[in-house]
Parts: C-alpha cells; structure tokens; sequence
C-alpha cells in the first residue's frame, strides 16, 4: 500500500491510497487532509477512511509502532 498526496484547485493537501478502484484518505505520518491557512479549519486525521481525532491518531500510531505490553503504561493499569 502506497500513500499518495496530491493537492486539491482549492488548495487542500490530501493522502490517500487506492483500495479496489477506490481513494480512501490515509496516513501514519500525520493529518490526511490538511486546510490551506486561509480557511482556517484544523486538520483531518484519517487511518483506513476512518476518521479520527488528533488523539485517536496518535494512540493508533502509537500502538501500530508495536510497543510491547511489559512497556506500555495501560498494560499494567489493565492487570490491576
């Protein structure tokens, strides 16, 4: 899978990849849709053409960068 970024007449810098003829909006690296300054609108974060919060993201990434369980802070909250 490839992520492809291609800017939008409007000005709107969009990642997506193709899945079965289809552009879904993704990326790992940071929002998938991002406003020019002028339209003031906060970026899109987006994984698999799911939409998701900044935070959302971050504990996505964060737990596809494959922190083990012994290191990770939730892991022991879980086991209590």
């Amino acid at each position: 899978m490839q992520t492809i970024k291609m800017k939008t007449v409007d000005g709107k810098t969009i990642y997506y990849f193709n899945n079965d003829e289809r552009r879904v909006l993704h990326s790992w690296d940071g929002p998938a849709m991002i406003y020019p300054k002028d339209q003031k609108q906060k970026p899109e974060y987006y994984i698999f053409g799911e939409r998701k919060t900044k935070e959302q993201w971050e504990e996505a990434k964060r737990d596809f960068n494959g922190i083990p369980p012994s290191k990770d802070p939730r892991y022991e909250q879980s086991m209590k």
